[in-house]
């Protein structure tokens, strides 16, 4: 199987799932939202995201906007503990330009490529993530309408997609898979609060900031390329519910 053939396969596979698990978890939620130490939320996140590099000879060129969006479970285990699992899809990015030439894989459905990057010229990435971010949530008791919270966690993903582009060689967005690494960890935290709407059922505000453990590019050998470790800073307003 061609290289391009496997990530559109990866791509493919990673969205199904998450639209089947998605779909199982909405079908189920009306029962485990019925126990009281379980709760189900919705959110949509708003973001900014950017890189940040250990090499000298690239830097930072940029931030780019982006979204998460996804469905979480909370089984508390105190009333002012929860352990918090989600799935989630991501669109975030960054820019990147390097000091030297340098050479960038593109992919299409029949082959693979390389474009050179000449000194200065900035790649913009978009790439989307399947995250299942796994966490501690602590809160406050409810005051009024008002609770509390901090989250914290880890952030593991996987690279469902990914697109680049060369603004300054006119080169637009071409799918750029191969140069990213398929799976990723990092870590988050979130502070917020709910507000209470009726019953069981609160809005939810928070502001949360996300970064990588591992490298989010990959040095690919036959390739004039610069060696590096790439992380990637994420900073969101989080809007959702809780039922």
């Amino acid at each position: 199987m061609e290289k391009s053939d496997m990530t559109n396969s990866l791509f493919k596979t990673a969205r199904s799932r998450f639209l089947i698990l998605a779909f199982i978890i909405a079908l189920i939620s009306p029962d485990l939202s019925a126990q009281k130490d379980l709760r189900i939320g919705l959110h949509a996140t708003p973001l900014v995201s950017w890189f940040k590099t250990d090499n000298n000879l690239m830097t930072n060129h940029g931030s780019m906007p982006g979204f998460n969006f996804g469905i979480s479970l909370s089984r508390y285990f105190d009333k002012n503990y929860a352990f918090k699992l989600g799935l989630e899809m991501e669109n975030a990015g960054g820019k990147l330009a390097y000091a030297n030439d340098s050479e960038f894989e593109f992919s299409n459905k029949e082959t693979t490529y390389k474009e050179t990057v000449l000194a200065n010229n900035a790649v913009t990435y978009n790439i989307q993530y399947v995250a299942l971010p796994i966490g501690l949530q602590l809160q406050t008791v409810q005051i009024g309408y008002i609770t509390l919270f901090a989250n914290l966690g880890i952030d593991p993903k996987v690279v469902a997609g990914a697109k680049a582009s060369i603004p300054a060689q006119n080169i637009g967005k071409q799918t750029a898979l191969s140069e990213l690494k398929v799976f990723n960890l990092g870590y988050f935290i979130k502070a917020g609060i709910e507000y209470g709407i009726g019953g069981e059922t609160s809005a939810v505000f928070s502001l949360g900031y996300k970064n990588n453990f591992l490298d989010v590019t990959r040095d690919i050998s036959d390739l004039n390329q610069i060696k590096d470790k790439i992380t990637q800073n994420i900073l969101s307003l989080q809007l959702g519910i809780n039922f």
